[in-house]
Order: C-alpha cells, then sequence, then structure tokens
C-alpha cells in the first residue's frame, strides 16, 4: 500500500498542486495530497520508520496544520524516539486544537511527563 500512496504523490498533478484554495479542482486535489501524505506517516510509523512517519506528517500540516490527529501521530513517533520534548509539544497541540473531542491518551502522558519531571502541581488547570 505505501508503494500505491508514495506513486499517487509523484503524480504531476498531485505534485505540482499550489495552494490556491479558491479553484475547485485545485482544492480537490489540495485535499487528496494531504489525506495520502497522512496515509503514508500512519504506514510509516506502523512500519516503526518514526522519523519518515514524521517527515510525512509535517509535510501535511504544512497544507493543513487544524488537524489534531495529525500532531497526535506525530508525538506517537516522537514518543517511540524518546524525545520526550516534542511529545509534549504534539500532544499539547493535539488537545489545544481538538474540537471534536480531548485525546484522553495525550492527556495521560502530558500527566505523566509533569510527574516525572517534577513540575505536576504548576499544569494542574481546574
Amino acid at each position: 500500500k505505501i508503494e500505491l500512496l508514495e506513486q499517487i504523490l509523484k503524480l504531476e498533478c498531485i505534485e505540482k498542486t499550489s495552494d490556491n484554495h479558491n479553484h475547485e479542482n485545485e482544492r480537490s486535489r489540495i485535499n487528496l495530497k494531504w489525506t495520502v501524505l497522512t496515509e503514508c506517516g500512519i504506514w510509516y510509523r506502523k512500519l516503526d520508520l518514526y522519523e519518515k512517519a514524521i517527515g510525512y506528517f509535517e509535510k501535511a500540516n504544512s497544507i493543513n496544520n487544524r488537524v489534531s490527529t495529525i500532531y497526535y501521530e506525530m508525538g506517537i513517533c516522537y514518543l517511540e524516539l524518546g524525545n520526550i520534548y516534542q511529545v509534549k509539544i504534539c500532544f499539547e497541540k493535539t488537545i489545544e486544537i481538538g474540537h471534536e473531542h480531548i485525546h484522553w491518551k495525550c492527556l495521560e502522558q502530558i500527566i505523566y511527563f509533569y510527574f516525572i519531571l517534577g513540575n505536576f502541581s504548576s499544569k494542574i488547570y481546574v
């Protein structure tokens, strides 16, 4: 599946997509490109290729950075890589922009990090 997704990204009509959201065809191609980039990131995360996954998630974010799921996926990758600072940033962003629901797993991880770092009481919000 990943090979097919990467082939889609190499299609000229997708590769040369501009950020002109006013044109209907361009919007469709932008949405397709974002979806394929996101799917590539998810597949690479599942294959334990975390740096590569993060690269695809960052490209998807450059198209639309208001989707909490992308930050959650990046946070999972950074967690596997042991980059706690980036995990915290990604999970906090997930919670900040997640209008549909709060990612409780993110909240749980953030609380755990603050507890481990000895900074728990200063981050409790009522």
